[in-house]
Order: structure tokens, then C-alpha cells, then sequence
């Protein structure tokens, strides 16, 4: 996961390859992966701060694992969780119907 955020980082990476298909259909509220690419380019910064609290959130769990604690490794998949879904729902499905409560 450390590794992955500095690959989200490299300016004009592909969001899909070409001629590679999404392995499931877009849901409601889902961005085309053209027009998420389309956003994540207008908004560069602010892709590039979720891309760098995944990265934290990653190296804050690989330091619970090494101290063993099993209660703050939960806690810190719960961080690199929402550093995924805020960056998701900002660049891939910023239009889907909100979760039932």
C-alpha cells in the first residue's frame, strides 16, 4: 500500500489500460473511467493529498504490525479504508446514491 500510493502519484498515469474493460458494470452514480481521469487531472492536488493520506495510513499500519497490536492494526485499516473510499467517492463514483442507513 506504501508502494501503490507514490504509483498513484506519477502525473498522467493510465486509470485504465487500452482496450482493458472494467471487470464489472458501473453502478449508478459511477464515472466513466475517461471522465475519471478527466477529474482527477483537473484536480491534481487534491488527488495527490488522498494518494498521500493512503500512503500514511499504510505506513501507521505496517508500524502496529511491528509493535503487534492487534487493537491499533484494526484501527489502522479503518484509516487506510476511508482514505480509499473518501479518494472513490471524490474520483470514481461522486454521483452514487448514498448507502442505506
Amino acid at each position: 500500500m506504501v508502494e501503490a500510493a507514490n504509483l498513484l502519484a506519477v502525473p498522467d498515469r493510465a486509470v485504465l489500460l487500452p482496450g482493458q474493460k472494467l471487470t464489472n458494470p458501473a453502478g449508478p452514480g459511477d464515472l466513466t473511467p475517461e471522465k475519471s481521469a478527466e477529474r482527477i487531472k483537473a484536480e491534481w492536488p487534491t488527488f495527490l493529498a488522498y494518494a498521500q493520506a493512503l500512503q500514511n495510513s499504510a505506513i501507521a499500519t505496517l508500524k502496529t504490525v511491528d509493535a503487534k497490536d492487534v487493537d491499533a492494526f484494526q484501527e489502522a485499516g479503518g484509516a487506510i479504508d476511508e482514505a480509499c473510499e473518501q479518494c472513490h467517492k471524490r474520483f470514481w463514483y461522486p454521483d452514487a446514491p448514498a448507502a442505506p442507513q
